[in-house]
């Protein structure tokens, strides 16, 4: 929360890991950013301008412009499939396409704070 970014140092794979999954909906993307820094400006009030909390959250979704050229995609590729091993029976559970909670809880704070309250913040047209 609120560190700077760190260069991406890969974990070899040794017998276990995790994936992480936040490019594989760009609609959670977006809802799950668009609400992290709602949480922020209501939260921690003047802690941070506007344009600190859009540029925290917007490397994710624009990527960092200094490293990138404003590409998102830069490091991402497809999973292999051997990494999938063993998860068959979880697979049920995964909905990447499913309307994100995240979505609806954006509306809520809009509806319980007033949409002057984000004003100024980039919520990537989730609400």
């Amino acid at each position: 929360m609120g560190l700077p970014e760190r260069p991406f140092q890969p974990v070899k794979h040794i017998g276990g890991g995790i994936l992480h999954l936040q490019y594989s909906s760009q609609r959670r993307l977006l809802a799950k950013q668009a609400l992290y820094k709602m949480t922020e400006v209501i939260r921690w009030p003047g802690r941070d301008t506007l344009a600190v909390i859009n540029e925290r959250y917007n490397w994710s979704v624009y990527g960092s412009p200094q490293k990138h050229e404003g590409n998102p995609a830069f490091d991402l590729t497809a999973v292999p499939p051997e990494w999938w091993d063993g998860y068959a029976d979880l697979m049920q559970h995964l909905h990447v396409d499913a309307e994100p909670w995240q979505e609806a809880e954006c509306h809520k704070l809009i509806k319980d704070h007033g949409a002057a309250k984000f004003a100024g913040l980039d919520l990537f047209g989730v609400v």
